[in-house]
């Protein structure tokens, strides 16, 4: 019998792509622990689609330090950064000044690891595409007939030839949820809605709270992370950009500049989708450059 080692490269690729494809398991991260030919192949596949939330950014840095080649495997990284939960009772209430500093300091120290992680990257090309997303866990609990607002709305890891589908099916079954919940016509449906996503609705103001904020002020001099955020690094692995309309904090246009400016400097390009309604004066003023 032929040892695994004596089979051509192509054979033993066809074998690797064919224990890929089985769902659900083995998954790749567990392949990849059997060898090291196996580990630089499963890898590639674990790490080219991340979606990560705030939490993991210290078990993502550890990988990376682990062995800095990951980072040529990613090309998309999805962050979701949650902020601070709130209550029913606060559901209609505008965020408290300590609400807004905790948020503030949440969104600095997640920045702050992300950019240090990232700026690891040596490689001479390549390059990935990084998505922001910013948001309280309690968001979709109290305003779940907002579609985009559910875990589900990213669509990760699916094949391209798959997406169509897949959101297809996405919002069938929320607008399925959502008649079923609320009982009501198509038509008193939309004016209600449309009455909720109104600027003077207390509760969506709730929603998109305050715009996010670097603030290194926040942060103790004494954290691992404190110098990134006061000399923010260059992260030329970021070619690409994207803030969808379906996340509801926005990062304030201040800030977004000095990230794009300080560590953002080799995008290529930039996508900020926002509904033109919500979109002010200096809003514009940014995008139009």
């Amino acid at each position: 019998m032929a040892s695994w080692t004596s089979l051509p490269p192509e054979i033993r690729r066809m074998v690797f792509q064919a224990a890929l494809s089985r769902n659900p398991f083995p998954t790749a991260p567990v392949l990849a622990t059997v060898s090291r030919e196996w580990q630089d192949f499963f890898e590639r596949s674990t790490f080219k689609d991340l979606a990560l939330t705030n939490g993991d950014l210290c078990t993502f840095a550890s990988a990376i330090k682990g062995n800095v080649f990951r980072l040529g495997y990613i090309r998309t990284l999805r962050l979701r950064i949650n902020l601070m939960p709130y209550s029913s009772r606060l559901q209609g209430t505008n965020e408290s000044a300590t609400n807004i500093t905790q948020n503030n300091r949440i969104f600095t120290q997640a920045i702050a690891v992300l950019l240090k992680v990232l700026s690891l990257w040596r490689g001479d090309y390549g390059g990935l595409e990084l998505e922001l997303d910013a948001r309280s866990p309690s968001d979709c609990r109290y305003f779940n007939f907002i579609h985009e607002l559910h875990d589900d709305f990213l669509f990760r890891f699916q094949d391209e030839d798959e997406l169509f589908d897949a959101v297809k099916r996405f919002y069938q079954k929320r607008h399925e949820e959502t008649k079923n919940e609320w009982c009501l016509r198509s038509g008193i449906r939309t004016t209600f809605l449309n009455h909720l996503l109104s600027l003077n609705y207390t509760p969506m103001q709730r929603l998109r709270g305050e715009h996010l904020e670097l603030k290194p002020s926040l942060i103790k001099r004494g954290w691992a992370y404190s110098q990134v955020v006061r000399n923010l690094p260059a992260t030329p692995i970021v070619k690409g950009l994207v803030i969808r309309r379906a996340a509801p904090r926005l990062i304030a246009l201040e800030s977004l500049g000095k990230i794009i400016r300080e560590s953002f400097a080799a995008l290529e390009f930039f996508s900020y989708s926002t509904s033109m309604e919500h979109t002010d004066d200096k809003e514009r003023d940014f995008l139009d450059g």
